[in-house]
């Protein structure tokens, strides 16, 4: 006998109530294996729409960032551009000319560069030798072992107090 012929057979001898409870309970069962695979997948799309939504946003923040980096560079430009004139007009000055070539000499000599150098008021008095004293404020850019060199050796310079 073939499996269609049993099933059939089987059918035939169930009751019409008892046909009606195994049709219901078959698209019950459909409809809860149909659910199980959908929620798996709708639980996934989810997932994703939410890394989507994410990922979204820093591809947004990467923008904005990517503009302000064109502004910053330009910035940084002209920055550069004054500290040249500046440190030109420093460096045929009397009182900071010395100086400012003994410092960048130095900074280059540890691979970091001076990027901006202010003096200080002149102090008349006495001070490790020295009748005339005078601060700088200064930056310096580059590695933390070439910045912590150069500022050894800047504390060294024969100019320097």
């Amino acid at each position: 006998m073939q499996i269609k012929e049993l099933f059939q057979r089987g059918w035939m001898e169930r009751s019409p109530r008892e046909q009606r409870l195994l049709k219901i309970a078959g698209v019950f069962l459909v409809v809860l294996a149909f659910y199980l695979i959908i929620s798996v997948e709708i639980n996934a799309l989810a997932r994703a729409r939410g890394d989507f939504a994410s990922i979204r946003g820093k591809l947004e923040q990467g923008r904005k960032m990517a503009g302000e980096l064109s502004r910053e560079k330009e910035l940084l430009l002209e920055t550069e551009s004054k500290w040249e004139s500046i440190k030109a007009a420093m460096s045929r000055s009397t009182e900071t000319g010395i100086i400012v070539a003994e410092m960048e000499k130095v900074a280059q000599k540890h691979g970091v560069r001076l990027s901006y150098l202010e003096p200080g008021q002149p102090v008349e008095r006495i001070y490790r030798d020295h009748l005339r004293v005078v601060t700088y404020k200064i930056t310096i850019q580059g590695d933390f072992t070439g910045l912590v060199k150069t500022l050894k050796d800047l504390e060294k310079l024969s100019s320097s107090p």
